[in-house]
């Protein structure tokens, strides 16, 4: 079946309103658009989409109603499968003459990206991984994490893996980039600017037993290995800091 709103050669088209019925005590009704569902073939999509146009096509807008208390929220999920479970894809397209647009999570609360485990099954949390796209004729985009300016005290950029009682915690690990025929990615890890630079500190962690140790190794070369360098910076009033190893 289909339904269409009005058509119009010189003005706006008709307008198609979906609506559930009215409570004054009570809920209002459900509104539930659904593919039927198929015994032997797969059940068909349910597609949201705006017309094209030759200049700006429409917007598709999911959001709740407002509330005098509490707004409901906006759930997107995908069904679950005796073998697989469905995925969720945000994405944007690419332009025929300029680059795509921006995937843009925003809250004036928090913005929480997480995976769960199944606690029926006793299997793994999923894992979570930003990536940017891969490209042959170009640059992959870059992956920014940073935290809002603030007039105030910004805030703090935190990587911490989970713990664990009986197994080890887990780990984190920077690596550069490998490159086939040049050379591998920089890793910089530096104190921020201003009237005093921020201090960079790298310690072992604390334990009950033994401590963590910190190891400084240079990488690996049939040729010739790197090298290890230790240098405190320059300074134009001719007062330059310390270096030392204290045990």
């Amino acid at each position: 079946a289909t339904i269409n709103g009005g058509d119009s050669g010189v003005s706006d088209g008709g307008d198609i309103v979906i609506g559930s019925g009215r409570s004054d005590q009570g809920r209002s009704g459900k509104v539930t658009i659904l593919s039927h569902s198929s015994e032997k073939g797969s059940s068909e999509s349910v597609s949201l989409l705006t017309g094209y146009s030759k200049l700006n096509s429409g917007d598709v807008l999911l959001r709740s109603g407002d509330a005098g208390m509490a707004s409901g929220s906006v759930l997107i999920s995908a069904g679950s499968g005796s073998e697989t479970g469905g995925s969720v894809v945000v994405s944007t397209l690419p332009a025929k003459s300029a680059s795509g647009k921006s995937v843009v999570f925003s809250s004036f609360g928090d913005v929480v990206l997480s995976t769960s485990g199944d606690d029926a099954h006793k299997s793994g949390s999923g894992s979570l991984q930003l990536s940017s796209g891969s490209t042959i004729h170009s640059s992959s985009g870059s992956v920014l994490l940073r935290t809002g300016d603030s007039a105030f005290s910004a805030g703090s950029f935190h990587m911490k893996p989970g713990a664990s009682n009986d197994g080890l915690g887990g780990a984190v690990e920077i690596v550069g980039g490998d490159s086939k025929f040049n050379g591998g990615g920089l890793v910089n890890v530096h104190g921020g600017a201003g009237q005093e630079g921020g201090d960079v500190a790298v310690r072992g962690g604390d334990g009950a037993i033994l401590g963590g140790d910190i190891s400084l190794r240079s990488g690996f070369s049939p040729r010739r290995s790197g090298s290890i360098s230790f240098s405190t910076a320059d300074s134009e009033a001719g007062i330059v800091g310390d270096l030392r190893l204290q045990a």
